[in-house]
């Protein structure tokens, strides 16, 4: 017999139990604490190792803007089961990049939305659920055969998913910043947005007029 343990760390996680009939034993050890209990959502789906790439989209890249957009969202059928799709992704040399989704509308917690590379080495992509915003994933350009694999189950599907990748050079902004006087303005370290990449080396001279 296979015994898992849950426990509060594993609270929005997913297992995958083969099988057709299990055992659940419910144990609470606190009796001074009344507000006590559990959730769980079972659901059963065929377990395969063939996925098809139906719907997969291939990465919208502009070269202006220095953006590429991955996604498989059908907002009219949805994605389907056992889909798996997998996108290169790469950042130029003396670049660096962020990585954030600006729509998960798919099963997140059976379904996965992966960041692959290196040796093994993996990155699971969320969103911040509570305040409806993304995370940003950091990457430099000395990621190793990146690639983003997107892969669902036989359960429930959604309309899909977006994700931006935002490449940017790491050069200073310019070095003589110039300000009125008593204006104000705002000193970045680069000439996108507010990022810096790492292990730069700017110095910068401010001028007020």
């Amino acid at each position: 017999m296979i015994t898992y343990s849950f426990a509060n760390k594993h609270l929005n996680h997913a297992f995958h139990i083969s099988g057709q009939n299990f055992t659940l034993t419910y144990q609470f050890n606190h009796a001074n604490i009344s507000d006590s209990g559990f959730l769980f959502f079972v659901s059963a789906v065929t377990k395969t190792n063939s996925y098809i790439s139906n719907g997969c989209k291939a990465p919208n890249v502009n070269t202006t803007s220095q953006t590429t957009i991955y996604t498989n969202a059908d907002y009219v059928n949805g994605y389907p089961s056992y889909q798996k799709c997998i996108s290169d992704v790469t950042v130029p040399v003396k670049h660096e990049a962020r990585l954030y989704i600006t729509e998960y509308n798919f099963e997140g917690i059976s379904d996965t939305l992966i960041l692959k590379y290196g040796n093994s080495q993996s990155i699971p992509l969320t969103w911040w659920q509570s305040r409806k915003v993304p995370y940003f994933y950091k990457l430099t350009s000395d990621i190793n055969a990146a690639h983003l694999a997107f892969a669902s189950d036989g359960n429930t599907q959604g309309a899909g998913y977006t994700a931006y990748l935002e490449t940017y050079e790491c050069t200073c902004s310019n070095s003589n910043f110039v300000i009125q006087c008593g204006n104000s303005a705002d000193l970045t370290p680069m000439n996108f947005i507010n990022q810096y990449c790492s292990n730069m080396d700017c110095n910068y001279t401010v001028i007020v007029l």
